[in-house]
């Protein structure tokens, strides 16, 4: 199994100050956060996934198995369960 960082323990933790980008745009600090594999801290990253899965699990009984797209929707979230 892959090895990952923990997720925030709160959904509105990935809004923690400490998170945010400044609201005026420095080209210079954004080419150098990339330069640096810097983009996101390893634990920020991983909970954009981990609580998208999180909804996506919460949407199973809402979805329409008799309608094409809402059942190869169910298909990929149940296949991904484990992850």
């Amino acid at each position: 199994m892959l090895e990952h960082a923990e997720p925030l323990p709160n959904f509105e933790d990935m809004l923690n100050e400490e998170y945010l980008w400044s609201e005026e745009y420095d080209e210079d600090e954004d080419v150098l956060r990339y330069e640096e594999e810097d983009v996101f801290p390893d634990d920020l990253f991983f909970s954009f996934y981990y609580y998208s899965q999180q909804v996506l699990l919460l949407a199973i009984p809402l979805l329409d198995t008799s309608d094409e797209g809402e059942a190869n929707l169910l298909e990929l979230i149940s296949a991904n369960r484990s992850v």
